[in-house]
């Protein structure tokens, strides 16, 4: 008898998270969240509608969801970037810096887009503000850093 091959160490309802969110993005970023139906999302995920309303109560929930992870995806890829080097010139830092950005504009175009409309949008507005107050707080220790200068505000008006 040959041995399996070993079972995956992720649990099941985070894979079937992934795939909902995954799905949520796409359906979201496409047709907006007025339009989007659950049943579609459901479908592009392989699940059902019951189980996206299991796992996130409403529609409501699956879009704040759906935006906090590509925010996450975001400010992880981003703070990565902007890992320091201190051997490396500013120029240099600068341009990884801008470089990761429009990458991860390129590679995830949908989660761009909810992230914008997620600005707009009473259950992820709030997300969206802590989000982006933690990569502009981000930039700014940076600009400190990399300035030599103490001044907050300065360096708060160039993160911005």
């Amino acid at each position: 008898m040959e041995a399996s091959a070993s079972p995956s160490t992720e649990p099941r309802y985070r894979v079937a998270e992934t795939s909902m969110l995954d799905a949520a993005v796409t359906v979201f970023a496409a047709e907006g969240f007025d339009r989007a139906k659950m049943e579609t999302i459901a479908a592009r995920a392989g699940t059902t509608k019951p189980t996206l309303y299991a796992r996130f109560d409403s529609k409501e929930n699956l879009f704040a969801a759906a935006v906090k992870r590509e925010h996450d995806v975001q400010k992880e890829r981003l703070f990565e970037a902007y890992s320091s080097d201190d051997e490396e010139t500013f120029r240099h830092r600068l341009a990884r810096w801008i470089t990761a950005y429009f990458d991860l504009v390129r590679e995830r175009p949908d989660g761009f887009k909810l992230i914008t409309d997620g600005e707009r949008h009473p259950a992820a507005a709030a997300i969206t503000e802590r989000a982006g107050r933690a990569i502009v707080d981000r930039i700014e220790q940076l600009v400190i850093q990399i300035s030599g200068r103490q001044g907050r505000d300065g360096a708060r008006l160039v993160a911005s």
